[in-house]
């Protein structure tokens, strides 16, 4: 993997409060060595959970729960905090290094010192540093169509040609909520049960899968509505190093998500804001256009 391996990371991640400092070309070259099943699935688990939590929140923010025809279209930003726990792994040497080494090393958003290891064969064997960031912004446009039958149906679609070395970046995606109350002796809230399904892929070597299912409660008012959520999800990330002919695939261990929010009608506009916690916490934020 080559060196924009990096650049094109940063660009995925989005923008960082705390950008990574440079490193080594030398050394970085040696962190494509993480594409592969001994360290890999530990450096990148980090941003295979950041990715779950991203396609998994705000997926509803315009629901009325009145069975009454909407369109929404619009987008949002999600700011993810990583906490320390994320920053390091356990890393290993791999077999071809004698003496095995395992040691607490950088995941993909850890501090940016790498280390090396030296054995009794006088061989070096060089754990990459991360990217020194503890603050993620990502952001997904959306189109809802709601009110059908109690149900609402989201789709994210997003489709961006690069150039050959990257491929084209490209994310479907399909969210659907159902109001159950009206089948329930309850009249002072909503409750709904939500499933969805996200694919993210980077050319033909990096492919996230993102799956989640939920129970809500809304509480809807004339021009706004509170609600809250508790699901499962789980997330999946591929790479692919095609030089080496190895494939690294990193499980997201987030599975559960708890998420709160709010939203507002303003005019033709809706303005959403949503909190989700669970291993990281997400902030999202979402502005669209309703009627």
């Amino acid at each position: 993997m080559p060196v924009s391996f990096r650049i094109f990371v940063c660009l995925v991640l989005g923008f960082s409060f705390h950008p990574a400092h440079s490193q080594d070309p030398a050394l970085f070259e040696n962190g494509a060595a993480y594409i592969n099943p001994v360290n890999g699935p530990g450096y990148f688990q980090p941003l295979s959970n950041v990715l779950n939590n991203t396609f998994n929140v705000s997926l509803f923010p315009a629901a009325d729960y009145k069975n009454e025809f909407y369109f929404y279209l619009g987008g949002n930003v999600g700011y993810h905090y990583i906490p320390e726990n994320s920053w390091y792994f356990t890393g290993t040497t791999d077999a071809n290094f004698e003496s095995p080494v395992r040691m607490e090393v950088s995941t993909v958003f850890g501090p940016d010192e790498s280390h090396a290891v030296q054995n009794d064969a006088g061989e070096y064997y060089v754990f990459p540093g991360g990217f020194k960031m503890n603050s993620v912004l990502l952001g997904v446009p959306q189109i809802t169509v709601g009110g059908v039958a109690n149900t609402a149906i989201t789709f994210r679609f997003l489709a961006i040609p690069l150039d050959d070395e990257w491929g084209d970046l490209s994310l479907l995606g399909v969210g659907l909520q159902h109001v159950i109350s009206p089948y329930l002796p309850i009249e002072k809230m909503d409750l709904t049960v939500e499933a969805g399904f996200h694919q993210f892929q980077m050319g033909d070597w990096l492919q996230s899968r993102n799956f989640f299912a939920r129970a809500g409660a809304a509480k809807a008012f004339e021009k706004s509505r509170i609600y809250g959520y508790l699901g499962y999800q789980a997330g999946e990330l591929e790479l692919t190093n095609s030089s080496a002919n190895e494939v690294v695939t990193s499980k997201s261990n987030n599975p559960l998500l708890f998420g709160i929010g709010s939203s507002l009608d303003l005019a033709f506009f809706n303005i959403n804001l949503e909190l989700a916690i669970n291993s990281i916490i997400t902030i999202n934020a979402g502005i669209g256009l309703k009627f």
